[in-house]
């Protein structure tokens, strides 16, 4: 019989069969681990061979992160050359930070960017861009989010920009 132990605890067993029997087992948890063969002849345990302790850690697999959604809010009309602030929400999905992320903003009349920085896995992060627009007309702006980790999301609005 081959056991192995965890802290001195039997957590698998299995019948050898042969003598070139193979069994494989994964450490799911950090402990000490050894493995003991032993055989039952009649009522008495016999043990044939003790490991010495090994030290396994559970292996912990990075996260990813993800920028999931953008969204804006801000005036659908403004004055041509006057300041409008928009709020651009940026939510990341994943499970590790999104780092060094941007927002660019563009339209016909109209550029501006801010810094977001990190926004924290399962967290969104609110940044105000103010907009300065120098044509009027109906005007698509573009903000576009991107992170060096996170990938990146672009939403479009349109406003109207008047003389």
């Amino acid at each position: 019989l081959l056991e192995i132990l965890k802290d001195g605890i039997a957590v698998d067993s299995i019948a050898i069969t042969s003598d070139d029997f193979n069994h494989q087992y994964t450490a799911t948890e950090t402990g000490r681990y050894s493995f003991e063969v032993s055989r039952t002849p009649g009522t008495a345990k016999l043990v044939e061979a003790y490991s010495s302790p090994v030290w396994f850690t559970k292996e912990t697999v990075a996260g990813t992160a993800k920028i999931k959604k953008v969204s804006v809010s801000g005036p659908a009309k403004v004055k041509k050359g006057k300041k409008a602030i928009y709020k651009v929400k940026v939510t990341n999905s994943g499970t590790a930070t999104a780092n060094s992320v941007k927002l660019r903003v563009s339209g016909r009349g109209v550029s501006g960017k801010s810094t977001v920085g990190k926004v924290a896995a399962g967290k969104s992060k609110v940044v105000k861009v103010r907009l300065k627009p120098k044509k009027p007309g109906k005007v698509k702006l573009t903000f576009k989010v991107t992170s060096s980790n996170a990938g990146g999301k672009t939403v479009k609005k349109t406003i109207k920009v008047r003389k």
